[in-house]
């Protein structure tokens, strides 16, 4: 095995302590160092992790905790015992390492657990065989249902959930063996029953099992063995009490399983993760994930499980040791690339690939299954290997270098696959030499590139020209097999010889080297030789002018000749394609005679120093102006298709040629629109002088109404311009004539008066809708003779009534109205008497609904003088009488009655006697319906004189004859009796021939109704013709229909019309801008057949809620005020104000006596806003001492006394308060209690108590109560609700 090996001593771990806050108590975590401790482990990589530990803690079976928060510890585990002393699991923190000695076997009974800790075990040697099993707790087992119990108590409870076993973030094992179970779910409590009734209680459902590993733990195995098992789900309760027949109805239902582990980093080790039911197809309790992992060579993975271990949602697994799978590897939508073997154990053992899933080879490292053949010119595979071709699909044992295409999908050597379950699919890339591939063009020839080059070797080859007389080497191109330039200090190449060497090859390289004409110049001059870039070739070519001739020379600079030179206008030639497109208004032509020669391929050549000729004409009718023409000079060798050639120009040479165009006035101006005037040319009648139209003249007449003469304006006029069009901007009119004048309707009322305030009145003009107003007068009040009730009066509180105006609110004359008194109904039993007990009645005002109480006395029984039967007695079962109480269900002399015995009716027949078999007859019980039977003797056939037709011949069918018994179904001497045959009718049609159709005729027969049918030949000429039209092609909005009137029959049509065009059928409206209060949106809406757009303004408005909304509450002393909202934006209409509230008194309370020589106080205080008003009393007049007030208290708001009988005070002394519950604080509002002297009647102000802001203070006072409410911080409204009567 392939591994690295890290030695670490496991040192310096100082016993720590923690300071808890708040407290000055320490946890203290003991290293116990008996001897040092060797330990083994595995990383992810295969890295040996090994060492020595000295400083480490003992596992104890009393271990409630393992590890410190933020650091690294290590345990010791030897020696075989459990630890389970709490019903928590064990507390991990920090990063705690255990190793596992030889022999070592400890059981942690509760479960390991803690949020951001890790744990990871170690052997203590390389084979070592400690073992730790964690396991989640158990359920509690569900109660049992009670017996001789019904409803809750009868039923068993269900049991609890199992928790898990290991919930940490991460679990790892380097080395040894650990086992991971899910605490079991509790069983369901079997039912009770209950005798009386037959009831028998339903069984508890079973608890479900516990994760054996939760998903919030990161399970990596390195090293050792993992066995993982979900906990089981708890059986189901029964009811053992219950008929056997019936049980099954009265069982809970069974827990269900846990779930093992969502998904394992699996490298190296034996993973076993287990099936709670190996049988069963359908448990997937040991499925679970197989994550990313990076492997090593050697690693070796043994998954023993039964389940499915799932490679999905896009893993990639890469191993290069060896895979065993006893249960299920499924690869769905997953890759695992592996260099080991895979491999299946057992008959039930299955590996699938589904949804994309591959197994595949990774490629060997650099260098490793292949070899070059440099003379050859070929990578050969080595044995066990394969070449894969750059198109993704073919393996190969030889290549050769131009195979490969691209950068990014060269040759690659990969080891074959099995043929079974790793694919010879897609391998790593960089591991072949490069290629140096050539390049060959037009013009450039190379035979001996494409050749191998390994990393960092050079390469050359050379290349040669195809025509050296006319061409030279210009450079070469250089780029990766993607396109990418290659940096020019990696190669070499010269533009004489044209060799190429590339220095330092790093990469696949495509060679082309670039060749261009020799230097060649050309001339264009006019006939006297002078050189020209502009040629003017006259003027007005409107009517066919003689052409005009150019004169080119060429000239060739070097050797040999140049072939096939044009000129051609510059905007007819795209440069990327060479194509040439005539888009002139010049006809070009140019004369090639014997002075061009003939090449030796055929085409035509010029030769040093020789000219060309070409014409130009342009075409007819075009408009006056100068035109310009650009042309060029290029040969047919310029290379205008090169990837390049659109950047670039090639032209040989250019010149420009302008020409000039004029017309002949008609003299006449002309308009078509209000852009402007101009003339005709005579000869093209092209449109020329155009000048724009200049509005000055008036003219008045119909065409150049701007606006009709109004009741104030007179008409109005557009300006004219000279042509005779005229404007149509509003701001260009003048006005000629006079206005119309208004003409007025009646006065009508537009603002009614009312009894304080004059209206108005209004007449508007039927043309224009100006208005005039003027005033009315007041109407004044209009008093109603006889009084008005504006509060009627109730039973306890008086009413008011006044004199009202018939018009308006205003009152006068306002006159309190006396309370009614209460008018009670009659008594109503609300809770009746009893023999027992004594009941209840009210009576209830019709008015205010006040209710009255009073006591009705208890009855006492009432025994009836005879027996009521309380169960009859049956014909088999005795029953009971007693005498009852007539008013309730108390029962006395309780007797039972015996049973009757069986009422039976009179014998009859069960089952009839027959000629073989005896019959039975019954009797029935009249009062209970017992069937008593009997049984009765069989009798002999009674055989019939004459045949009996069992079944009647038909006409195609025979039928049968027998000799019957009288008395019983029994036959003899069946005989069969012939067919009769058809009687037919004659021959009638039924269906007429029509123009596509046969006819059908038919005969019946008159026994059996049978019916014969025969055709009848097709008339031609019996078209149906349909009373109406039908549609054809149905019109749309952009295409007319057609219509004809058709044969019902066949496809013939006749008159056949055309539909007009339909209309437009729209969609639904799509807002294009919502509108808003103050600003215009738009909608538009498609037509759906032809999608032609119709556009519309959305209007601005206000959306004015239906309601008022109230801006400002009012107050006790402040009004307040409401409006009514746009719903769409802040505005707000018809703003009103709310009138104040008033202050919501309560009623005076005597905080302070009166006495004969000191002022009393009383209070009352706002319910609203807690506003406190005080009265001063009046002192009480002197009275003479009654010898009887000897011992009445007297008192003020610091003591108290009696008075002598001088009228001294006597046995004064100072108050000694308790505290009073006047009403018990609830959910939602505070209590009230006061405080009062334990001697005399002295009472101090009452207040709230058990609030949630209120002040515990034991005053009276309440600016103290506010005070303190405000320095708690509490803003709250104080409220203080003494009684339920009100004074406003």
């Amino acid at each position: 095995m392939k591994r690295k090996f890290s030695n670490r001593i496991i040192a310096g771990i100082a016993t720590s302590a923690v300071l808890a806050v708040g407290s000055l108590s320490f946890t203290a975590i003991n290293a116990i160092a008996d001897e040092a401790v060797s330990y083994y482990g595995l990383s992810a990589d295969g890295t040996v992790i090994s060492g020595t530990a000295t400083d480490y803690i003992k596992i104890a079976s009393t271990d409630t905790a393992w590890g410190i928060a933020g650091k690294e510890t290590w345990y010791v585990a030897d020696g075989n015992f459990g630890i389970g002393t709490t019903t928590n699991p064990l507390d991990l923190k920090g990063n705690v390492n255990v190793i596992l000695k030889n022999g070592a076997e400890v059981f942690v009974w509760n479960g390991i657990a803690g949020t951001d800790a890790t744990i990871t075990f170690y052997s203590e040697t390389e084979n070592g065989g400690g073992i730790m099993t964690i396991r989640g707790i158990d359920g509690i087992d569900g109660q049992a249902g009670g017996t001789e119990s019904m409803g809750e108590t009868g039923t068993g409870k269900s049991g609890d959930n199992g928790s898990s076993a290991v919930d940490c973030s991460s679990l790892v094992i380097s080395g040894g063996q650990i086992n991971v179970i899910g605490g079991s779910g509790g069983n369901g409590g079997n039912g009770g029953y209950y005798t009386a009734s037959s009831f028998f209680g339903n069984g508890g459902d079973g608890g479900n099992g516990g994760a054996a590993i939760t998903d919030n733990t990161k399970v990596y195995l390195n090293g050792g063995r993992l066995n993982v098992t979900a906990g089981r789900g708890g059986d189901a309760g029964v009811n053992t009490y219950a008929p056997d027949e019936e049980r099954d109805n009265y069982n809970g239902k069974p827990g269900n399983g846990g779930t093992s582990v969502s998904g394992i980093y699996a490298v190296n080790g034996i993973l076993n993760v287990n099936k709670l039911d190996d049988s069963d197809a359908a448990d997937t309790s040991g499925d679970f994930k197989l994550l990313s992992v990076d492997g090593y060579e050697n690693a070796k993975l043994d998954i023993i499980g039964k389940g499915t271990a799932k490679v999905t949602d896009g893993t990639v697994i890469k191993t290069y040791g060896d895979i065993s799978v006893a249960g299920t590897l499924s690869v769905d939508n997953g890759t695992i690339l592996t260099n080991g073997s895979i491999t299946k154990t057992g008959s039930a053992a299955q590996i699938t690939k589904t949804n994309g899933g591959v197994i595949r080879r990774l490629t060997p490292a650099y260098g490793i299954g292949y070899t070059l053949d440099y003379a050859g010119g070929k990578c050969i595979a080595e044995t066990g290997y394969k070449i894969k071709l750059s198109d993704g699909n073919t393996l190969t044992d030889v290549a050769a270098p131009d195979t490969i295409v691209s950068e990014s999908n060269r040759l690659n050597i990969v080891r074959s696959g099995d043929g079974e379950i790793i694919d010879d699919s897609e391998p790593r890339t960089n591991v072949m030499p490069y290629c140096v591939i050539a390049n060959n063009t037009a013009e450039t020839t190379v035979t001996d590139g494409n050749v191998f080059a390994v990393r960092g070797d050079s390469s050359r080859f050379t290349f040669a020209l195809n025509d050296p007389d006319e061409y030279r080497f210009s450079g070469v191109t250089v780029t990766d097999a993607d396109g990418n330039a290659v940096p020019d200090d990696k190669y070499t190449f010269d533009s004489t010889t044209g060799e190429f060497i590339a220095l330092l090859v790093d990469r696949n390289l495509i060679v082309t080297a670039d060749a261009s004409l020799k230097a060649v110049e050309i001339s264009v001059t006019d006939s006297e030789n002078n050189p020209v870039s502009t040629v003017d070739i006259g003027t007005d070519f409107d009517n066919g002018n003689p052409t005009k001739t150019v004169s080119l020379k060429v000239k060739v600079t070097e050797g040999g000749s140049v072939a096939k030179y044009r000129v051609v206008k510059e905007s007819d030639l795209n440069k990327a394609s060479g194509a040439i497109t005539d888009t002139s208004s010049f006809t070009v032509s140019y004369t090639a005679g014997n002075e061009w020669g003939t090449a030796d391929d055929g085409s035509s050549k010029i030769a040093n120093g020789e000219t060309a000729t070409f014409t130009v004409k342009p075409n007819s009718n075009l408009a006056a102006g100068t035109y310009t023409e650009d042309f060029i000079v290029i040969t047919d060798r310029t290379a205008y298709a090169d990837a390049s050639a659109g950047t670039q120009d090639k032209a040989l040479a250019r010149f420009k040629l302008t020409y000039k165009v004029e017309h002949e006035s008609d003299g006449k101006l002309h308009y078509s629109d209000l852009t402007g005037h101009y003339n005709l040319c005579k000869n093209c009648q092209a449109k020329i002088n155009k000048e724009n139209h200049t509005f000055d003249v008036k003219t008045a007449n119909e065409d150049t109404l701007a606006a009709p003469a109004d009741c104030v304006n007179p008409a109005k006029y557009f300006y004219s311009c000279e042509c005779g069009a005229h404007t149509d901007d509003t701001t260009l009119v003048f006005e000629s004539g006079a206005p119309s004048g208004h003409k007025f309707g009646e006065w009508k009322e537009s603002k009614a008066a009312n009894c304080e305030e004059g209206g108005k009145e209004k007449h508007i003009c039927s043309v224009c809708k100006a208005e005039e107003e003027r005033d009315t007068a007041p109407l004044g009040h209009d008093w109603n003779d006889e009084y008005t009730t504006d509060v009627k009066p109730t039973c306890t509180q008086p009413g008011s009534k006044s004199i009202h105006c018939s018009r308006c609110d205003a009152t006068k004359d306002e006159t309190k109205i006396d309370p009614s008194g209460h008018t009670f109904g009659e008594w109503i039993n609300i809770i009746p008497a009893s023999c027992l007990t004594s009941g209840n009645e009210k009576h209830i005002c019709s008015v205010c609904c006040y209710e009255e109480f009073r006591e009705i006395p208890m009855t006492g029984h009432i025994w009836e003088s005879d027996f009521t039967v309380d169960k009859k007695p049956t014909c088999t079962e005795k029953g009971s009488k007693s005498i009852h109480c007539s008013k309730c269900d108390e029962i006395k002399d309780v007797t039972e009655i015996s049973e009757t015995g069986h009422s039976f009716g009179e014998w009859t027949v069960f089952s009839f006697t027959d000629c073989t078999a005896g019959g039975v007859e019954q009797r029935v019980c009249s009062e209970c319906g017992f069937t008593d039977f009997r049984n009765v003797p069989p009798q002999e056939h009674q055989w019939e004189d004459d045949f009996t037709v069992d079944i009647a011949p038909s006409c195609t069918h025979s039928g049968s004859k027998s000799i019957h018994c009288s008395q019983c179904d029994a036959v003899k001497d069946v005989t069969v009796i012939d067919a009769t045959g058809h009687t037919f009718t004659e021959w009638s049609d039924n269906v007429d021939a029509t123009c596509t159709d046969k006819g059908q005729k038919t005969r019946a027969c008159t026994v059996c109704s049978y019916t014969e049918y025969a055709d009848t030949d097709i008339n031609p000429d019996a078209h149906l013709w349909e009373d109406d039209y039908t549609i054809d092609k149905e019109p749309t909005c952009i295409a007319e229909g057609s219509k004809s009137v058709h044969c019902s029959r066949c496809d013939a049509t006749k008159d056949s019309t055309a539909i007009p065009l339909a209309d437009h059928i729209y969609g639904e409206w799509e807002t294009i801008k919502e509108a808003t209060c103050t600003e215009d949106g738009s909608k538009k809406h498609s037509c759906i057949n032809c999608g032609f757009e119709e556009e519309t303004v959305i209007t601005a408005d206000h959306v004015w809620d239906t309601k008022t909304t109230t801006d400002k509450e009012p107050t006790c002393t402040e009004e307040g005020s409401k409006s009514i909202h746009c719903t769409k934006c802040d505005e707000k209409k018809e703003v009103q104000p709310i009138p104040a509230n008033g202050h919501d008194w309560s009623e005076w309370e005597t905080v302070k006596a009166s006495t004969s020589s000191e002022n009393g106080l009383e209070k009352r205080y706002c319910f609203v806003c807690g506003v406190v008003e005080e009265n001063e009393l009046d002192l009480l007049p002197d009275e003479p001492v009654n010898p009887g007030d000897h011992d009445k208290w007297h008192s003020d708001e610091e003591q108290h006394w009696h008075i002598d009988e001088d009228g001294n005070k006597t046995d004064v002394g100072n108050h000694e308060f308790r505290w009073v519950v006047d009403k018990e604080p609830n959910g939602t509002e505070p209590g009230i209690g006061h405080y009062e002297c334990i001697s005399c009647d002295y009472a101090k102000f009452p207040r709230e108590f058990g609030g949630k802001d209120s002040p515990d203070t034991g005053s009276d006072s309440l600016a103290l109560w506010i005070a303190v409410a405000f320095v708690a911080g509490g803003v709250a409204p104080i409220t203080l609700k003494i009684k339920s009567k009100k004074n406003k």
